[in-house]
């Protein structure tokens, strides 16, 4: 852990203005609960007119779903950048990837056999899937099942995400992708691989929720766990990788806390607050 909490905190102009926190491996426990003190910070903050935002590579309804048994004040900023919902106030924005990209990348990913899962906003277009890994509930999304991925062509897919038993495919996969300027691809930690739009990630939806707010950057702090939260955590005032996180984030990071089993997330806000 990096030494003390108050030497990166120095990072930040006060007051603090925005936390932007990752779900899964961050303010998601080992249940994939939001634990009562990681509720009632980010609640203290609301209350003190600090925004929030959770910020996934998860579908739009399911961190909906969990924004709403938390706090309707709470922003999203979901698919890896590609959707974002920051208030009640502002007409969501949605940037789906184009055909042309959608063609090129299945022409890629063809030569490789992995699960494939096309995800719009309400849809998983899941091709190739036998272990279900990108499927959700009915509830929360339609499942489709393709016979061939390019029946998805003319929908809205906003992100896709390619898995594998073989992990060594899915690091060849993203190799010839990362060769081409039309993608942003992504490691979310399922041990699989993340594929939108070249002009998204965590990190540019941030800073375009900062402009929006009109708050500086560093009156903002971010926390994440994963290989996609690295532009989250360089978009922000000061970057906080979790004490589960990898070893790159935590290299990349401003500070480390404790793990999302021991309610990091909290931990580092509180102090915040205490300073305030």
């Amino acid at each position: 852990m990096k030494n003390a909490l108050q030497k990166p905190l120095a990072q930040l102009e006060r007051p603090l203005a925005l936390v932007a926190c990752d779900l899964d491996g961050t303010l998601l426990n080992e249940n994939s609960e939001v634990s009562p003190e990681n509720q009632k910070v980010l609640i203290d903050c609301l209350d003190q007119g600090i925004k929030v935002l959770l910020v996934t590579g998860r579908p739009y309804r399911f961190a909906k779903t969990l924004r709403d048994s938390l706090d309707p004040r709470i922003g999203i900023i979901s698919y890896v950048g590609a959707y974002l919902d920051l208030d009640s106030e502002s007409e969501n924005r949605a940037y789906p990837m184009s055909k042309a990209q959608i063609e090129q990348m299945l022409e890629i990913s063809e030569n490789f056999d992995l699960e494939c899962y096309l995800k719009s906003i309400d849809t998983v277009y899941a091709y190739n899937a036998p272990s279900g890994i990108g499927l959700y509930p009915k509830e929360i999304m339609q499942n489709v099942e393709l016979k061939d991925p390019h029946l998805a062509l003319n929908q809205e897919i906003l992100k896709t995400i390619y898995f594998g038993r073989d992990y060594s495919q899915v690091l060849e996969l993203r190799k010839a992708l990362e060769s081409c300027p039309e993608f942003t691809i992504t490691d979310g930690g399922f041990g699989g691989c993340e594929v939108v739009r070249h002009d998204r990630n965590k990190g540019v939806a941030l800073s375009e929720a900062l402009a929006y707010f009109g708050i500086p950057r560093a009156a903002s702090i971010a926390f994440g766990d994963s290989h996609n939260d690295l532009d989250l955590l360089a978009a922000s005032g000061l970057g906080v990788a979790m004490g589960n996180a990898t070893a790159e984030l935590k290299a990349a990071a401003d500070y480390v806390c404790l793990k999302n089993s021991e309610d990091g997330v909290a931990e580092v806000i509180k102090s915040i607050l205490a300073e305030a």
